[in-house]
């Protein structure tokens, strides 16, 4: 079929010239593609209804003895980062990006925006807002309280290090953080360096010992009584709810409030796993941060499953209350809108094109279950260049082939859909991706797993070069 458009002129973005700044991997504490991740948040199906639920539930939950936290589930890969990362943005919403603000970057219902406006206006009474974000499942040995505080202290722009962090503190609440600085700086050493090594830094030490005005202890003494007092493994839970008034006070517009604060705590199924310990512990700091604040903490929590999945989650329902669970349907709309949007001037050319074909396209595949069907119809157009049964193609071909479920759907779908749609956007409209296209997106990963013998690889690449 001739046509003078070309693929490229009927997308909203060329894929041949934009870039997917994030390779479709969302990290909470990865701000440098903040933006991007902004602009291109599909706020629909759950995603939409999801963050409705969430801030609903939480405004209502002001000014009650406890505030309800949220389970974002769904499969890896599904969204679940992107979605509470743009969330914790939007909950700030500072500072500006680019000359932007985060509520004016994305693409928002109104509901929402009404949402927002509402947890702003009641953040003015409430000392501001504020937010702390990070991964739970990179957490060696260490206690879910002390993974929690760290993510709070790293947000304060203290070190995740607990003990640092609360040297560093307890250093500043006697006032003497300032003069510190200035003698380190004098001696041509680095603050942070220093701070960071408080336990052996003589310069610390003896700072520390002056500014004291102590006679009797000598510096050596002090570092051993700050090993014992700050570099602890672990905080009971009674320290732990100290600690944390104690940082979120100094997040205080006024000193004297509980800020409006989100807690995002990013893969913390990952992170429970099979122990019941953890989730008891998990459970307990959860209850105690519910409580504990005047209802002013909103904790967030991501896993891949919903909590009615293991014996482990389900110890966490009486806590997370407000569930949110991704779906097929929620990845293949971000697809649609991220990659695959048209300009609406050229909907009607594309559909008179797919059109011509129609009867071609309803027997790819006929008879299997990932074969043309009537409801297809609707997303002809929306998914052009990409045919819905090759889309299904490639789903069930990334899931056959990872077991673990590490690296299928949206993350997968959205890098391949996009290097697809670069690869035939100058060919004229018409033309389709095809459904083999898939295997040189995958093939190398498949001979580093062992799962394509290289003898297999190298007949296949023998055969396709003619």
């Amino acid at each position: 079929m001739t046509n003078d458009l070309l693929i490229r002129d009927v997308l909203d973005r060329d894929p041949s010239q934009a870039s997917l700044q994030n390779d479709g991997v969302s990290k909470v504490e990865n701000t440098a593609t903040l933006h991007y991740e902004l602009s291109t948040f599909v706020c629909d199906g759950e995603y939409e209804a999801g963050m409705i639920r969430i801030l609903e539930a939480y405004l209502a939950g002001l000014h009650k003895p406890s505030q309800p936290s949220a389970w974002v589930s769904g499969f890896y890969g599904s969204g679940k980062s992107h979605l509470v990362k743009v969330l914790e943005a939007l909950w700030r919403n500072d500072p500006p990006i680019n000359g932007q603000l985060p509520r004016d970057i994305a693409q928002l219902p109104d509901d929402i925006r009404q949402l927002l406006t509402e947890v702003s206006v009641e953040a003015k009474r409430a000392g501001g807002s504020w937010s702390a974000s990070g991964m739970l499942s990179e957490s060696g040995d260490k206690s879910v309280r002390m993974l929690i505080l760290g993510i709070v202290y790293r947000a304060a722009g203290l070190s995740s290090d607990v003990g640092r962090a609360q040297f560093r503190l307890w250093v500043r609440q006697r006032g003497w953080e300032e003069e510190i600085i200035r003698r380190v700086t004098e001696k041509g050493l680095d603050p942070e360096d220093e701070f960071d090594q408080y336990l052996v830094s003589p310069e610390i030490a003896e700072a520390v010992h002056e500014l004291s005005g102590a006679k009797s202890t000598d510096a050596d003494t002090a570092q051993e009584r700050w090993d014992l007092q700050f570099n602890r493994p672990d905080r009971s839970i009674d320290e732990f709810v100290k600690a944390l008034r104690e940082v979120l006070l100094l997040q205080s517009e006024d000193k004297k409030q509980i800020p409006l604060t989100l807690l995002v705590l990013d893969e913390a199924q990952q992170y429970i796993g099979q122990s019941g310990d953890r989730a008891q512990a998990m459970q307990e700091a959860v209850e105690r941060i519910q409580s504990a604040f005047d209802s002013r903490v909103l904790v967030v929590a991501t896993g891949q499953n919903a909590l009615t999945a293991t014996a482990n989650l389900q110890k966490l329902m009486g806590r997370f209350t407000v569930n949110v669970n991704l779906s097929d349907k929620d990845v293949e709309e971000v697809v649609r809108k991220v990659v695959l949007r048209k300009k609406p001037q050229y909907e009607q050319q594309v559909k008179a094109a797919i059109n011509s074909v129609e009867g071609e396209i309803d027997r790819q595949l006929r008879s299997s279950r990932i074969g043309a069907k009537n409801e297809d119809r609707d997303y002809l157009v929306a998914d052009y260049p990409l045919l819905p049964v090759r889309s299904r193609f490639w789903a069930a071909v990334l899931h056959a082939l990872d077991t673990t479920g590490t690296s299928a759907q949206l993350r997968s779908q959205l890098r391949i859909a996009h290097s697809a749609a670069a690869h035939v956007a100058g060919q004229p409209i018409g033309h389709v991706i095809t459904g083999d296209f898939i295997f040189d997106q995958i093939s190398s990963g498949l001979q580093q797993s062992g799962t394509l013998p290289r003898e297999v690889a190298t007949l296949i690449s023998d055969q396709s070069s003619g």
